[in-house]
């Protein structure tokens, strides 16, 4: 156990020579689990509860929430950052399972899962929804299956994170963007959002129903706006914002015509702003286009009634 432990620290301290972001784990976990085939004698027995050398390398090199099971998914290590996010201390896990830290349904979940990664030998992520104590909670797990000098897995390691925050500001995010859309929608205006960093742009369904089109009719992509509109007003919108991003315009208001689905041309009146970054440069527009096709019919009424009646 000593040659194992000291061989295994030793790798660690490669491995984890800096504070790795959480996707990187999953190439490192690789690296660990590597070396565990490596150094592990014949003669070393599956069972790996006495081997503290493991135990303290994993402890004192990773910060993140992790654990090391049995083939039976029951506790034989866990760092300082996995027991206390559970309220309790790494020594209460050990020889314990799931059942004893967790509702049964998520204990019997977390144990299928266990079983379904060891049985197929390959590391799988998990993302998974629960509620506890009337809260919703989601976390995100790799369980990656460790392997003796035989090939055969004898424990499953795993890496845990709460996501929960993320989760929660995504839906926030993803609430503000649907009253958003609602709001416009019934102000009959579209939306759009365009970085020009990523050259990365949003359309609004309001967007894409003004021309005739579902959602998933038009693609997410400037080269939309610039094949449905006029080439004329492609080329006098693009000096336009010109001005706007070297400020020789405070904003974009123009009037310009797009090809409907159904063939015709829709008049729209587009208004968008520039934000700029602390250094000047200009990284977005956000905009709105509104169909004027109404209010431009009737304009072209009473020009032709007054050529007429001047005729």
């Amino acid at each position: 156990h000593r040659e194992l432990g000291n061989a295994l620290l030793t790798k660690m301290d490669e491995i984890m020579a800096d504070e790795p972001t959480y996707e990187e784990l999953v190439k490192r976990v690789s690296e660990l689990e590597a070396a565990l085939h490596k150094h592990q004698p014949e003669h070393i027995s599956q069972d790996l509860h006495d081997t503290e050398t493991i135990n303290r390398a994993i402890v004192e090199n990773i910060s993140q929430k992790l654990f090391l099971k049995s083939r039976d998914s029951v506790y034989i290590y866990v760092n300082d950052a996995y027991a206390k996010s559970l309220g309790h201390k790494p020594e209460d896990f050990i020889g314990k399972d799931d059942f004893d830290f967790f509702p049964p349904e998520i204990a019997n979940k977390y144990q299928a899962d266990d079983l379904e990664v060891m049985n197929a030998g390959q590391t799988k992520n998990f993302e998974e929804e629960f509620v506890a104590d009337g809260q919703r909670f989601w976390v995100h797990t790799i369980k990656v299956p460790v392997r003796n000098s035989f090939g055969e897995v004898t424990a499953l390691l795993g890496l845990f994170e709460d996501i929960t925050e993320q989760k929660r500001i995504q839906d926030e995010l993803q609430q503000s963007k649907q009253r958003l859309d609602l709001a416009m929608e019934f102000a009959n205006d579209g939306l759009f959002d365009w970085n020009l960093e990523t050259n990365e742009i949003y359309y609004s369904p309001m967007w894409k129903k003004m021309l005739g089109y579902a959602e998933d009719e038009i693609a997410d992509e400037f080269s939309e706006w610039e094949r449905l509109t006029r080439p004329e007003d492609v080329e006098s919108s693009w000096r336009m914002l010109q001005e706007v991003l070297l400020k020789k315009r405070k904003g974009f208001i123009k009037e310009f015509q797009m090809l409907h689905k159904d063939g015709h041309w829709v008049d729209i009146l587009s208004r968008a702003n520039v934000i700029f970054d602390e250094s000047g440069k200009g990284i977005r527009v956000v905009g709105t286009h509104t169909d004027i096709s109404e209010r431009k019919q009737f304009e072209r009424e009473i020009i032709a009634e007054k050529q007429k009646a001047e005729q």
